[in-house]
């Protein structure tokens, strides 16, 4: 990305990176979507280090991931994770939506599938 003057501060365990605002963005609401699915991934970005070099980090997020991200006033310009955001888009997608069944307690349990030729002999 070329846009300058739009980075977060992600706080990531005890490291801080400085990336884009749509990376940060997209990441967190990733690492949330995971979580409500009891999940989990890595994913690499490309990140601003403290001495202010571009580097790639891969980040592992579960349920106890804990990040956060902060808007700063960097002048700097904002490393590309295009590609980042377009997979944590897709995998968000592609996460399917919780269905829990729900039963009451004077229901049966469910029967196992019938086969009338598994009788057979």
């Amino acid at each position: 990305m070329d846009s300058v003057g739009s980075m977060k501060q992600l706080y990531y365990g005890q490291a801080k990176f400085l990336v884009g605002d749509e990376v940060a963005d997209t990441l967190l609401e990733y690492a949330a979507a995971l979580a409500q699915h009891s999940s989990a991934d890595t994913l690499v970005i490309r990140v601003l280090g403290p001495d202010g070099n571009e580097e790639s980090t891969e980040l592992l997020l579960t349920q106890s991931t804990m990040m956060t991200a902060v808007s700063t006033r960097s002048q700097l310009q904002e490393p590309d994770n295009i590609a980042a955001i377009v997979t944590m888009r897709e995998r968000m997608s592609a996460l399917a939506p919780m269905h829990q069944r729900v039963v009451a307690d004077d229901q049966p349990p469910p029967q196992q599938f019938y086969d009338e030729w598994d009788d057979r002999q």
